[in-house]
C-alpha cells in the first residue's frame, strides 16, 4: 500500500485503486481504478464516491483499510457509493 498526501486530498493505492479523502464530504472519492483489480471486477468507477459497505461508514483512512481487509477476506456483502449524484447499492459477489 501506498499513501501519498496532497493538499486538500490523501490519496490511498490499495487493491488496484487510488482514492481521495476530502474533509468537506462523507466517504471517499475514487480517482483512478485499475485494470483487473477488485474494484474494476465490482464496476467502481473513476469518479464514484464510496460512502459505506454493509452499513458501516467509510469517512476515514482507518474505515478504508477495513474495507479493502474485508474485500480481502470475503467479508462484505453491499458496497454503498454515489455515482453522478445518485446513490447505487454494489452487490458482491
Amino acid at each position: 500500500m501506498k499513501i501519498l498526501i496532497f493538499a486538500p486530498c490523501l490519496f490511498i493505492v490499495f487493491l488496484g485503486l487510488t482514492s481521495c479523502f476530502s474533509n468537506s464530504t462523507s466517504g471517499y472519492t475514487v480517482n483512478e481504478v485499475l485494470p483487473k483489480s477488485t474494484f474494476e471486477k465490482l464496476g467502481i468507477q473513476k469518479g464514484d464516491r464510496i460512502i459505506s459497505y454493509d452499513g458501516e461508514s467509510v469517512n476515514s483512512v482507518g474505515d478504508s483499510m477495513e474495507l479493502y481487509d474485508k474485500l480481502k477476506n470475503h467479508k462484505v456483502k453491499l458496497i454503498l457509493i454515489e455515482r453522478n449524484g445518485e446513490k447505487q447499492t454494489i452487490a458482491v459477489p
